[in-house]
């Protein structure tokens, strides 16, 4: 089974809360926890990106170039994030991680000859890896994203005591009657759990996109070489071109052709050539339309 191979796991442990990687699909009970939360994420993501307009609406005079910018740049991002996590509740993306796992991935060929084998363990080892540096991008973003804020309020006030500091949040939001301010650690702890969704829903999403390329650069690569390593003929045929063209000469012409049996293996091959071309393209297309 793939889902036993441990870039799968890693997988599994950082991105079901989310939703980004559906494991009921594959017949794994998730929590009423889960299950809310991913299907509240779209609406709550959204209201996030309203607080943050809100946020610059009010503030619009105050604010400095740089933090203009960055309270931009993250609402958009927010709104990025609001469509992304709508993806993974799509049918359509169920059916292709489905597809992905019960049928595309390597694993199941691999007992179909040593190159088919060959093609699997590379790109095995390369998803592994792949799927590794995913999980410490994430893992650094996050964790980035919220200490610059946390360390500038603990020095300006444990430490230099700065009078009249305003704290600092990793996101900015505001709503009529709520101001973050007034709930520092709480919003603070918010900020840390909403950048977790933000880097998975960017990050995760890209590296379940980039495993599936990785299975189908595998599957090319295979056809080639079914392809260019076609059975030759057994039987060779030489003619002669002094009894062909009556004239004199010591010149011969050789042909090699295939009997009725090895025509017959030659068909089947090709024919399972073509069928997975078919495969490989159809996946492809699907795969095109999700994305």
């Amino acid at each position: 089974d793939p889902l036993a191979l441990n870039y799968f796991k890693i997988i599994r442990i950082f991105m079901v809360a989310p939703g980004a990687w559906p494991a009921d699909v594959f017949g794994e009970k998730l929590s009423l926890l889960v299950r809310v939360h991913r299907a509240l994420m779209p609406y709550h993501t959204s209201v996030i990106v309203i607080g943050e307009l809100y946020y610059l609406y009010i503030h619009k005079e105050e604010l400095d170039f740089l933090n203009m910018g960055h309270v931009i740049i993250f609402t958009f991002l927010g709104v990025l994030i609001a469509i992304r996590s709508i993806l993974p509740q799509l049918r359509k993306y169920h059916l292709l991680l489905t597809k992905f796992v019960r049928v595309m991935h390597l694993m199941h060929f691999k007992n179909k000859g040593p190159y088919y084998k060959q093609i699997n363990e590379t790109v095995d080892k390369i998803s592994y890896y792949y799927t590794i540096f995913a999980a410490i991008v994430v893992a650094t973003a996050m964790i980035n994203f919220n200490i610059v804020p946390l360390f500038n309020n603990v020095t300006n006030v444990l430490i230099y005591k700065t009078e009249n500091y305003t704290l600092e949040f990793a996101l900015y939001y505001k709503y009529p009657g709520f101001d973050p301010l007034d709930y520092f650690p709480s919003t603070t702890i918010y900020n840390v759990y909403l950048s977790y969704n933000c880097s998975i829903m960017v990050c995760g999403i890209d590296l379940i996109l980039f495993l599936i390329i990785f299975q189908i650069i595998g599957h090319v690569y295979i056809l080639r070489y079914n392809l260019e390593n076609f059975p030759s003929p057994k039987i060779k045929v030489v003619f002669k071109l002094e009894e062909i063209l009556k004239h004199k000469g010591n010149e011969d012409i050789s042909s090699e052709m295939f009997d009725a049996e090895e025509n017959r293996e030659v068909r089947l091959k090709l024919q399972e050539c073509i069928e997975h071309h078919k495969l490989i393209i159809g996946f492809t297309d699907e795969l095109s339309e999700l994305f």
